[in-house]
This record gives C-alpha cells, structure tokens and sequence, in this order.
C-alpha cells in the first residue's frame, strides 16, 4: 500500500519547486501592433470623413467628361421623312458650352461645372440653338417653320435619334425622342422625324467630322 506520509511530502516538495521556479511573461506584440493599426486607420477614416464634408462633389463634377477645358466633336444632322435639313449655322448654340461649326459638326466644350459629364445632351444643345423638332414641325434658326405633314404626306410620324459611336460604325442605336442622348467625342447623330420603322441613315455631312 501506498506510505501516505510519503505522498504529503512529495506534494510539499513540488509546491516548494513550484514557487522557486521563474517563468518569463511573453509580450503580446501581435495584439498591441493590432491595436497601433486599428487606431492609424480610425484616425485616417476621420481626417478622410472630414475632407469629403468640407469638400462635396456635385452631381455634374468636372471630373466627368468633357471636362471645362476640354473639347471634343460630334457630327448632327436633322431629317424629316428621308431629306436632310440644311445644317446649323455657325455659332448656333454658342451661349452654351456647345457650338454648330456650321458644317454639320458640332464643338462640345464645356463652359461651365454644370455643362460637363451627363449635362452635356443634346437636348441642352438643341435648346441653347433655338432648334425645336415635333411630329408636326421642325424649326430652325435662320429658316422657315417645316411643316411636317407637307414632306411626310398625312402618315403618322414619330421622333427618334440614331447615334453611330463612329462615322466607321453601321449599325446604330435608335432613341425615342431627343431626351438622355449624350454629346460623345467622334459620335455621328441624326434627329428624325420619320413614319414607324423607317431606317435612319448618317448624315452626308458627318464626313466632315474627320476634318476637326
């Protein structure tokens, strides 16, 4: 049988080794540079949050093409039932930040924070030139009032706009109406009052646009 005396003082023993015995405490150093980051990149996030307030973007920021200051060129032509009007005279529409060249192409260089990025449409262009186009009249500056119905014969019309990214491209994009239609850099537009399904062509005056 086991000596129980000799068992107590082997439990005497290992108590007294275990308070003579040193153990070194480890430093944490993965928990406190884990606190050092968390704490750099909260005070980042505060000096950012506070830039962004004192600093806003609007809707229409010059960081969206076309910027003030930069100029690019589209070609536009207006139709009514398969005949080209007359092109834009020169400077048409040059109380805005875009200009008829009087060629058929149009200068878009933005004037103004508030002409640049999506604001630059042909709508804003259209307006600014005075052009107005509905399914029973076109209006043109310098020019008479077109009847519709007298070059379209008494057949329902519509308003649409084909864009061509390209004057090389052959396929275009059909919109109802002139609304949301951007002004791109190289792009060929067309304006038209035609019956339901009719084909749109480029304008004959869109060649013009590799000359600028």
């Amino acid at each position: 049988m086991p000596n129980p005396q000799e068992g107590a003082r082997r439990v005497q023993r290992a108590k007294a080794a275990g308070r003579g015995a040193h153990v070194p405490r480890e430093i944490p150093v993965g928990f406190y540079a884990a606190l050092t980051i968390v704490a750099v990149l909260g005070i980042a996030a505060i000096g950012y949050s506070r830039y962004e307030v004192n600093h806003p973007v609007s809707a229409t920021s010059s960081q969206s093409p076309p910027r003030v200051g930069q100029t690019w060129y589209t070609a536009l032509g207006i139709e009514v039932c398969g005949h080209f009007e007359p092109v834009l005279a020169k400077g048409s529409g040059a109380a805005s930040g875009m200009t008829a060249l009087g060629n058929g192409v149009v200068k878009v260089a933005p004037k103004t924070p508030a002409e640049t990025g999506a604001a630059a449409t042909l709508v804003h262009f259209l307006d600014a030139a005075g052009v107005r186009v509905s399914t029973s009249s076109v209006v043109l500056p310098g020019h008479a009032s077109i009847d519709v119905a007298s070059v379209c014969g008494q057949r329902p019309v519509e308003v649409r706009t084909a864009t061509w990214a390209s004057l090389l491209a052959t396929r275009p994009t059909i919109h109802a109406g002139t609304t949301g239609v951007r002004m791109l850099s190289g792009e060929v537009v067309a304006v038209a009052v035609v019956t339901k399904g009719a084909t749109i062509a480029q304008p004959p005056t869109a060649a013009n646009l590799a000359n600028v």
